[in-house]
């Protein structure tokens, strides 16, 4: 027997069962019919092998059946190679011969081996490579040719001599590139079933995903989209451009992006617009990637997603923020101050900011006078002289809806036909708006109307905004009224209180005759010399007050002392220097005239400490008394007395500076002499 014999024998075993490799994948192979026709198919290629076997003596022959069992088993599994066998097993009895038993066994040992080996990989099947299946059909084989040992008549070494070495490589070979074939066929069809689940669930994601999916040309054309979206107006939107439905402000920046995501093959994302043939406008948030399909065309594929909901509820968001901040900046206005003005300014400024409104009036309610009066008017840039409005009455019906307002305490809509301010306001000549009551403590004390000059652009959000603020303009209004009846009230009572302090003057002069004038002068000095100095102005009204009582000290001191002609003893001299004693005395428990009391209990002590009633020096005499002690001194030497003729202002300057260190502040000198010499002097 030759290799040519083995070789045309397994090369017609290869040809069918290639042919059968690709036949039998056209069946399901997992199913029950399936596993039945494979096994038929096996065992009719099985005999087909022994059709043409290799002869080697009557009844002994040797052909390509244990290559095709050997894979039946190994591929197909117990019932493939059982059925397989069976068919084999049943053509090799009808063909007889002194080997038919060793034939029939070599069939179910080759099966049984295909089998064996399928369970001892644990059906890892699709990793067999060209070396395992070639020792996997060399044992077959090897196992075969230990069989052979059964042939009867003794002929087995001349068999092993003849056709071992031959079946040993061939045949194992050819089990090799048998299943080589099937594990490829195998793997293709495994992928292309994976291939077509894949492509079944991409196709299922497409159709049920809410998104647009689409695909682009460098043009805009659509050629792919997985639904018709609700901005279409024909179901074929195959072939249509983005342009079409894009709304004009998106198209510009959409082209720019689909050009830059072609050029650079990047992700980009962005929002654009589509107008419905409605002209309503639906967003779009876009991922836009590039992608290549077949026939290297080029594609952009955009998922968009519906974001105008997304957007309202945003811009209600920003809405609501821009309107929390326009109020919060509107109550800091209206609460950080008392002027009435201002604060009506400042809610107007703020309204107009949230609301789109033209004007605003506010009116003030009296419950005594049971009148109406027109507190502000704005319109735009104009304001309204506050004078030329009336003063409103309830007799009046052209302004009985306000009297409405204040009786019932609720707001109304209003519009031109029903605008009290029509009547007097030739701005508000057509439009909408609302007449909002400002309560406090439950009664209406005014009314707030705010105007545009379109109809119906105000919704209830405003009128609740309008409500809240309402409340704060009643308190802020209330706190700013209560404000200024205090500083008249308290002005009224400084002026009191100046009075008798100028009472007191009065009569401290008519008591001092030689020092008449001398008070006003020394406190209207004093005052220039503040100026000059920065002092604000509520310290200078302490200091004028301390001026005008700087020697009241003086009232208690008996007339025989006071004006006494002529020189003073040492106890009357005691008496005398106890005057700022007796002024901080009678004043101290006063409370508005404790910040006054420096220039009365202070202005005779010396910068140097030699000074009474208390004996201090330098920095801790009060600023305002080391002030005046210059001042007092000026007008005392500059002015006739009856013990001698008033100094020259040089003379006197001369003296002051002289003094300075000593008994005044020399800071204080430099600065009183730069006063003096800007007064023209006499």
């Amino acid at each position: 027997m030759s290799y040519t014999e083995i070789v045309n024998n397994a090369a017609l075993l290869l040809v069918l069962s290639i042919s059968q490799s690709f036949i039998q994948h056209q069946w399901i192979r997992n199913s029950g019919w399936g596993q039945v026709v494979r096994g038929i198919f096996y065992g009719v290629i099985a005999v087909g092998c022994m059709l043409s076997p290799m002869r080697f003596s009557e009844g002994v022959i040797f052909d390509g059946r244990s290559v095709v069992l050997s894979i039946g088993g190994l591929f197909g599994g117990p019932l493939v190679a059982t059925i397989a066998s069976i068919i084999a097993s049943a053509y090799r009895i009808s063909l007889g011969g002194t080997g038919m038993l060793t034939g029939v066994g070599s069939i179910v040992i080759s099966a049984a081996s295909g089998i064996f080996y399928r369970y001892s990989i644990k059906e890892k099947i699709h990793s067999l490579n060209f070396l395992k299946l070639f020792v996997f059909g060399l044992g077959v084989h090897s196992i075969l040719i230990i069989w052979f040992i059964t042939i009867p008549g003794g002929i087995f070494l001349d068999v092993i001599q003849t056709i071992a070495a031959a079946y040993l490589s061939v045949f194992p070979i050819a089990t090799a590139i048998l299943g080589s074939v099937i594990v490829d066929q195998e793997k293709r069809l495994i992928a292309e079933e994976h291939s077509r689940i894949n492509e079944q669930k991409y196709r299922t994601l497409l159709e049920t995903a809410p998104d647009i999916i689409m695909t682009l040309d460098h043009e805009g054309v659509i050629h792919f989209i997985n639904q018709i979206p609700s901005f279409a107006i024909e179901n074929n939107l195959f072939d249509e451009s983005i342009y079409t439905f894009l709304d004009p402000s998106s198209k510009k920046q959409f082209k720019k992006v689909l050009k830059q995501v072609f050029l650079s093959h990047k992700k980009i994302y962005y929002d654009f617009s589509i107008l419905t043939p409605e002209k309503k406008r639906i967003w779009y948030a876009g991922s836009f990637g590039f992608m290549e399909e077949d026939e290297k065309k080029e594609r952009v594929i955009v998922i968009a997603k519906d974001i105008t909901q997304q957007r309202m509820n945003n811009e209600i968001i920003q809405q609501r923020n821009k309107e929390i901040r326009a109020l919060y900046e509107i109550n800091r206005s209206i609460s950080s101050s008392l002027d009435l003005e201002k604060i009506y300014d400042a809610f107007y400024e703020g309204i107009i900011g949230i609301i789109a409104c033209d004007g605003l009036t506010i009116f003030s309610y009296s419950t005594q006078e049971k009148l109406i009066h027109t507190e502000y008017y704005r319109w735009g840039s104009k304001e309204g002289n506050i004078s030329d409005f009336p003063v409103i009455s309830n007799q009046e019906k052209d302004f009985a809806l306000l009297f409405q307002i204040i009786d019932a305490g609720n707001p109304i809509k209003i519009t031109t036909a029903i605008n009290p301010m029509k009547v007097v306001s030739k701005d508000q000549e057509s439009g909408s708006g609302f007449l909002v009551p400002i309560v406090l403590e439950n009664n209406v004390i005014g009314i707030i109307e705010i105007f545009c000059a379109r109809p119906d652009v105000f919704q209830i959000e405003e009128l609740h905004i309008l409500q809240a603020l309402a409340a704060q303009i009643a308190v802020a209004s209330n706190n700013a009224k209560l404000y200024k009846d205090l500083r008249s009230s308290n002005k009224n009572l400084q002026l009191a209180y100046d009075k008798t302090l100028e009472g007191w003057n009065m009569a401290l002069q008519m008591r001092e005759k030689e020092t008449a004038g001398h008070t006003r002068r020394v406190a209207e000095l004093i005052m220039q010399l503040a100026d000059k100095m920065g002092m604000s102005e509520d310290e200078k009204i302490h200091i004028w007050r301390g001026a005008l009582l700087h020697d009241i000290g003086k009232l208690v001191i008996p007339d025989h002392i006071l004006h006494k002609p002529g020189p003073l003893d040492e106890q009357e001299w005691e008496i005398i220097r106890n005057h700022p004693v007796y002024a901080y005395e009678w004043l101290s428990p006063i409370e508005y005239l404790r910040l006054a009391l420096d220039i009365p209990y202070s202005h005779h002590e010396h910068w140097d400490g030699s000074g009474y009633p208390q004996g201090l020096a330098g920095e801790d005499i009060p600023l305002a008394a080391r002030m005046f002690a210059v001042v007092d001194v000026y007008d005392a030497l500059t002015s006739d007395r009856p013990y001698r003729k008033a100094w020259s202002h040089k003379k006197t300057i001369n003296y002051i500076q002289g003094q300075a260190g000593t008994h005044f502040d020399p800071a204080i000198v430099e600065e009183f002499v730069k006063l003096i010499r800007m007064i023209p002097q006499p």
